[in-house]
């Protein structure tokens, strides 16, 4: 099956939050901590709106999707892409995962000493979409002339290191 990374626009934002909920479901902790109402249909709403919250304000983010020949979404990947002369900004000054109190305190320091892992494969597994979207990324870390962090879940480092 063809896979095809592009570019995603806020329009797919609820599509990707909902590979990303799908794929750490409750297998992640720090998941929980940074997107707590995931399970619920406001927190799915509230998290595509925080991911195109970053699209806009972060130069940095690129969202990219990996679609099948129908268009259809088959996976997700955020790259953050720095200008090695601008501040590197993954995390946000205040992070917004929690309404108020010590819950936001304390995803708000989490966030700022762990980096949220990335998509463990759904339906479209062992089907090239993780591959292509690191593919993606490496090679425009390479044509930019910079290093890249690939960050992935514990269950697919192996994956991605048998296609290096």
């Amino acid at each position: 099956m063809p896979v095809e990374v592009l570019e995603a626009d806020d329009g797919d934002m609820e599509r990707l939050f909902e590979i990303c909920s799908l794929a750490f479901n409750t297998n992640e902790p720090l998941w929980e901590i940074f997107w707590p109402k995931y399970l619920l249909d406001s927190g799915r709403k509230q998290g595509a709106e925080r991911m195109r919250e970053t699209r806009r304000t972060d130069p940095s983010t690129k969202y990219m999707k990996a679609v099948d020949e129908a268009g259809t979404i088959m996976g997700m990947a955020k790259w953050n892409i720095h200008d090695s002369k601008a501040a590197k900004t993954d995390v946000p000054k205040v992070a917004n995962y929690w309404d108020q109190g010590e819950d936001l305190e304390y995803s708000t320091v989490i966030s700022e000493i762990f980096s949220v892992k990335r998509n463990e494969a759904i339906p479209y597994q062992r089907k090239g979409v993780g591959h292509a979207l690191v593919n993606w990324g490496t090679a425009k870390a390479d044509e930019l002339g910079i290093e890249a962090t690939v960050e992935s879940l514990f269950a697919t480092r192996t994956a991605l290191k048998e296609d290096r």
